[in-house]
């Protein structure tokens, strides 16, 4: 292999990606990585989407669950005879 050949293959994979970053009607996102410290305000906002996201997941999970009312009832005597101690001595 001659040393044009490399170049002309870093030229071509560069332009490839110069012309990806730059396409700004792609269905993808490409920002930028950040490297070093993150500043308060975006830390808090990061923060607060991932604990919105997490409080979705378990607001769904939990009206799936509360569907079901014989598994309600059932939760609730198995948890009535597990901690009500004059269950568990009769």
């Amino acid at each position: 292999m001659s040393g044009g050949n490399v170049n002309s293959t870093q030229y071509s994979s560069s332009s490839i990606l110069k012309g990806i970053l730059q396409n700004n009607g792609s269905a993808f996102n490409y920002s930028a990585v950040r490297f070093g410290r993150v500043p308060k305000r975006e830390k808090a906002k990061i923060l607060a989407a991932m604990q919105s996201s997490r409080m979705k997941t378990q607001e769904a999970k939990v009206l799936t669950e509360m569907s079901d009312d014989s598994k309600i009832i059932e939760e609730i005597v198995r948890a009535h005879y597990d901690n009500c101690d004059y269950t568990r001595n009769k």
